[in-house]
């Protein structure tokens, strides 16, 4: 490999941890942006979606979550600004999951927290 192949892909590595990192910062919310299903558990997949820009007062923040064996005990969102006043509080009991949507309007400059979670029988809440 010459010299100006390391080059580029060098530059394409800094360049893609340049974009998430921009990516990640560009909203004034803080929160991790899982774009497909991850999985927490075996048997328990989430997905959580911010949506609208960074500029927009309004956000809509979805979180779904499944249990293909029906085992969630509960699951829920929390979202708090960054004084720590709660916004929108969600805590669901249905076995196989479901999806909670929330939508909040910030003034402007003001961040949130998203706080997810759930709990499977026989296990620990889990923070994500």
């Amino acid at each position: 490999m010459n010299r100006e192949n390391v080059l580029i892909i060098m530059f394409s590595i800094i360049l893609a941890a340049g974009l998430f990192y921009l990516y990640q910062n560009l909203s004034s919310f803080e929160c991790f942006m899982e774009s497909s299903f991850s999985t927490a558990m075996s048997d328990i997949s989430y997905e959580f979606e911010p949506q609208g820009s960074s500029y927009s007062k309004t956000r809509v923040f979805r979180f779904t979550i499944t249990s293909s064996k029906n085992k969630l005990e509960y699951f829920g969102m929390k979202i708090s600004n960054e004084t720590g006043n709660v916004l929108f509080f969600e805590k669901r009991t249905e076995p196989e999951g479901g999806s909670i949507m929330a939508t909040v309007t910030m003034d402007e400059n003001q961040g949130v927290i998203v706080n997810r979670f759930f709990k499977k029988k026989c296990y620990s809440e889990i923070q994500l």
